[in-house]
């Protein structure tokens, strides 16, 4: 954001979507946390209208003729404004953070649901039961008789696979 302007009205939002930085109507600018303020410039009621990245480091808020609020780092290099997924206002230069917010927090956001979204949860009481099998259960042969009723079983001397003439069935046989 170097050189550029977050004017009234606008706002910067960080990467997941959690935390907004909004230069408000009455000319404060605010860092919120889903519409709770978190931190803010205090500079309501002064007619604020515009946050300027400037070239020479410094991050400026300006009325349309003086500057009401200022990040004090003049002289950084390369500067850049970034909202980031923990809260933290930043104001990075080429040798890292010129000037900090200092509004992180340790845990991360919770993610977003619809109200009618409600993630599975496991009951304590009851937890899944495993299946049990009977030992004393003979295995199921019955569908294989149903199959082979009528039917010779197969065997190693009966050839497998499709069906083949009578003279080719012999002539495998006999080598």
């Amino acid at each position: 954001m170097n050189g550029e302007k977050l004017e009234r009205g606008q706002s910067l939002t960080s990467r997941n979507a959690a935390y907004t930085l909004t230069l408000q109507d009455d000319g404060n600018l605010v860092l919120a946390a889903r519409g709770q303020a978190v931190w803010a410039t205090g500079t309501n009621g002064q007619n604020a209208e515009r946050l300027e990245v400037q070239k020479d480091g410094n991050c400026v808020l300006y009325t349309p003729d003086k500057p009401v609020w200022h990040t004090d780092t003049k002289g950084a290099k390369d500067v850049r404004l970034l909202l980031q997924d923990d809260r933290n206002l930043v104001l990075y230069g080429f040798d890292g953070p010129a000037w900090v917010s200092n509004t992180q927090t340790g845990q991360p956001p919770r993610p977003r649901h619809p109200k009618w979204f409600r993630p599975p949860q496991r009951s304590r009481r009851h937890p899944p039961r495993p299946r049990r099998r009977s030992l004393n259960r003979q295995p199921r042969r019955h569908h294989l008789r149903r199959l082979l009723r009528g039917r010779t079983p197969w065997s190693p001397a009966t050839p497998c696979g499709p069906s083949r003439s009578a003279s080719t069935a012999t002539a495998a046989n006999t080598s």
